[in-house]
């Protein structure tokens, strides 16, 4: 596969989880297995507690009913904003995992390019 193609695959693997949220609640609204259908199933499924992470809290702190900047009354809006929070950092982590290799690897093609 060409370096392109690859790039393109990355950024949809992690819009999909980006969006797995909405997805879920797609999913679940569609299904109708569900009768409240909430995003909080999907956080217990996934095994997520996003209520009690820091970046929830600090998230509400900040944008929360009572906090500095009161912009969302409701907490499900935090949660989400929370999830997309951590993918990032996740995916920061990822990326600069990935990127030693990558790397080394370039620096083994130039000095093993003569050969």
């Amino acid at each position: 596969m060409k370096k392109h193609s690859l790039e393109i695959l990355d950024n949809i693997f992690w819009y999909i989880i980006y969006a797995l949220p909405f997805l879920w609640y797609g999913i679940a609204f569609l299904s109708r297995n569900y009768t409240p259908v909430s995003l909080g199933s999907f956080f217990e499924f996934v095994g997520f507690d996003v209520s009690s992470s820091l970046t929830f809290t600090t998230l509400a702190e900040l944008f929360g009913s009572s906090g500095i900047l009161p912009l969302f009354d409701n907490p499900v809006v935090i949660q989400i904003f929370a999830w997309f929070v951590n993918c990032m950092i996740i995916h920061l982590a990822v990326d600069f995992l990935a990127f030693i290799p990558r790397l080394c690897h370039k620096f083994m093609d130039k000095l093993c390019q003569n050969d």
